[in-house]
């Protein structure tokens, strides 16, 4: 009859590894914790191992600093397992590892004497760099280096007297167990990584996990757009600067994915204001990279023609130079919509010219909109280089108000029925709330529009200006 023993030894390192382990822990945590429970236990062989020699060779004050580090690092794996608090514990490992060495050190005489073991303290930039990356393990990798000139220059009065092939074996038992100890943590952490990465191959990984995965991965797309939100923000005009160029107006902008493809613009050119809303093709990162294109091609038209239609015939053909556009079926068509208007706040003369966007206006008493359509052609894709877009003068009194808005918030649908809010019932909204003030008007708007698409998503960037004369 054969019996079966339980491996006890490997039964005690699968526990150890699993020793700090949460129940919400991800695979990647997972190992890293298992590599850092391997570390410890490595550490803490070495730990005897030192104390053992120290007291072979006599050296009764040496050993005792690996006592008590192996005290700290026993006492710090309980804290470990019974809070599961994985940074205290790794700060307190690291901070150990760091200074118990270098105290040895300064005891046993100086780098030579007492056989580099000052080396140990290089597994604390080593952890740091490994467990919370690059930043921290150059801080403590400079505190390693501190650590190791001031030392070299600090010993006690009367150090240990060992003979040189005494000092010569701590040498190398201190390169051979420190580098040992790095070397069998990678090729866990090696093992652990290419076992993790088969799961995900194989499909094999637990639901759990793969939600995690995607929850990090989504986190770093999500900072990205952020960043890039920051990006195109600061390209956008400043808000406070239109406003005080004109006190009666709004902005309403409302991006569907963070990043917009719809832009609004402003710009003073002598005694006029330029003013105007553009919606580019797509929305989100591609959008938003056409609105960052669209931007800068307006603000060059804008600085060398003095009429709206001009400005909009110079930025079709910039747009198409940019997108490198041509009459062949291989070029994009990728370009925009566009409201654009020059406002002579004097004179009260609003010059208008338009992309596939209309102009719609609303005399002051009045209930009737007024709607100036633009030039049935996009800026860049199909559109010729030399297209003339047609342009519109209009003559208005103290009160008027003019809209210059993208086709998002009419083609936004209602979380109720999914039915689109439609031109139509936009219109009808606008005329509607002329007794407010533009500021009244856009929180209106706003607010409106967030209850109709209430718990449906929004479908389009959103884009509303609105000036009062």
């Amino acid at each position: 009859m054969v019996f079966n023993y339980p491996d006890y030894h490997m039964m005690f390192i699968q526990g150890l590894k699993n020793l700090a382990n949460r129940k919400d822990d991800s695979e990647a945590e997972r190992i890293n914790k298992s590599v850092l429970m391997l570390t410890v236990l490595f550490k803490s062989l070495g730990c005897v191992a030192w104390i053992v020699m120290y007291s072979f060779f006599g050296l009764s004050l040496a050993s005792k600093f690996p006592m008590i580090y192996l005290f700290v690092l026993i006492a710090t794996t309980i804290y470990l397992y019974k809070t599961k608090n994985f940074d205290v514990a790794l700060y307190i490992y690291i901070s150990f590892i760091l200074i118990i060495p270098f105290l040895l050190q300064i005891t046993l005489g100086g780098f030579v004497y007492s056989g580099a073991v000052i080396l140990w303290s290089l597994l604390a930039p080593t952890g740091a760099l490994f467990f919370k990356g690059k930043k921290a393990g150059m801080t403590w990798f400079a505190l390693f280096i501190l650590f190791a000139v001031v030392s070299t220059f600090l010993s006690v009065t009367n150090p240990p007297q060992l003979s040189t092939s005494t000092i010569n074996f701590f040498f190398v038992m201190n390169i051979s167990i420190v580098l040992g100890v790095v070397f069998f943590a990678l090729i866990h952490y090696r093992e652990k990584t290419t076992q993790q990465n088969l799961l995900l191959k194989n499909n094999l990984i637990s639901l759990e996990d793969q939600k995690k995965i995607i929850e990090i991965k989504n986190k770093d797309i999500t900072d990205s757009l952020h960043y890039s939100k920051r990006i195109q923000t600061a390209k956008l005009p400043n808000l406070n600067e239109i406003y005080s160029a004109l006190p009666q107006s709004f902005v309403l902008y409302k991006p569907k994915d963070i990043v917009s493809g719809d832009f609004y613009y402003f710009a003073k050119k002598n005694e006029s204001l330029l003013v105007a809303a553009a919606d580019c093709t797509g929305h989100g990162v591609p959008g938003a990279l056409m609105s960052m294109i669209g931007s800068e091609k307006l603000n060059d038209a804008s600085k060398g023609n003095n009429e709206p239609s001009e400005i909009l015939g110079s930025l079709n053909k910039g747009i198409r130079s940019s997108l490198r556009q041509s009459q062949s079926h291989d070029s994009t068509r990728d370009g925009m919509d566009i409201a654009f208007c020059m406002i002579d706040m004097h004179k009260r003369v609003v010059k208008y010219a338009g992309a596939n966007r209309p102009f719609w206006l609303i005399r002051k008493g009045q209930t009737e909109l007024e709607e100036i359509k633009g030039t049935k052609k996009a800026i860049g894709g199909l559109t010729e280089d030399d297209w003339q877009f047609e342009s519109h003068e209009l003559h208005l009194g103290e009160g008027d108000t003019f809209y210059l808005t993208t086709d998002g918030y009419a083609d936004t649908f209602s979380g109720k029925d999914n039915k689109k809010l439609t031109t139509k019932k936009f219109k009808q909204l606008l005329q509607g709330i002329q007794g407010q003030t533009m500021q009244e008007q856009q929180n209106y708007l706003d607010n409106y529009i967030k209850n109709w698409g209430l718990e449906t998503e929004q479908v389009d960037d959103i884009l509303v200006i609105g000036i009062r004369l």
